[in-house]
C-alpha cells in the first residue's frame, strides 16, 4: 500500500511541474521585460508580414519581427565577414554597417509606444543558431538581449527568444 501511495505522489508531482511552455508551436516568440511577445499579422498583404527573415550571401542573417497591432518590433542581425552562418553563437554587441536599419551583430527592439531600444557595447546579446536546414531553407535557434534607449537611458531586456522558420535567400 505504501508503494502504490509513493508511486501515486511521485507521478502527482511529475505531471504537476509545469514546464516553460513560452513557445510551443510558434515559429518565433520571446519574452520582453517578462511578458511574453509574438508577432502579430494584421491580415494586410500590403504591410509585408510579421515575421521576415533573410539570409543574405550566406554570411548575413536579420530577423525581424512585428506586432502589425501596436507596431512593436524586435529585430537582430548578425553578420559572419570570415564564414558563412552556421550553427553557433553569434553576439549582439553593437549597430552600423551593412544591415538593413543600420544594425551590425546587434539588436533592436521598438516598442509599441514608440521608443528605440539597441544594443552596444556595455548592453549585449547573444543569438544561437541551432540548426540551418539549406535543402528547405529553414533555421532555428534562441536569442536574448539588453538594448538601451540612447536618449532616456531605459533598458529593454528581450529574453526566451526563441525562432524556427523559414528564410529568404539573397
Amino acid at each position: 500500500m505504501k508503494t502504490k501511495l509513493s508511486l501515486f505522489i511521485l507521478a502527482l508531482l511529475l505531471f504537476a511541474c509545469k514546464k516553460d511552455e513560452l513557445c510551443t508551436n510558434e515559429s518565433y516568440c520571446a519574452e520582453i521585460d517578462g511578458k511574453k511577445w509574438s508577432p502579430v499579422d494584421d491580415g494586410d498583404p500590403q504591410t509585408g508580414g510579421s515575421l521576415i527573415v533573410h539570409l543574405m550571401h550566406g554570411n548575413n542573417l536579420w530577423i525581424r519581427a512585428t506586432n502589425q497591432l501596436d507596431s512593436s518590433i524586435v529585430f537582430f542581425g548578425i553578420v559572419d565577414s570570415v564564414n558563412l552562418i552556421r550553427e553557433g553563437s553569434y553576439v549582439l554587441n553593437g549597430k552600423g554597417g551593412d544591415l538593413p536599419d543600420g544594425l551590425r551583430n546587434g539588436g533592436f527592439y521598438l516598442s509599441a509606444s514608440g521608443e528605440e531600444f539597441m544594443t552596444d557595447s556595455t548592453y549585449t546579446g547573444l543569438v544561437t543558431v541551432t540548426n540551418i536546414d539549406k535543402v528547405k531553407g529553414r533555421i532555428s535557434g534562441n536569442f536574448y538581449f539588453k538594448a538601451r534607449n540612447p536618449i532616456t537611458g531605459k533598458i529593454a531586456d528581450i529574453s526566451n527568444g526563441s525562432f524556427n522558420t523559414f528564410y529568404w535567400k539573397y
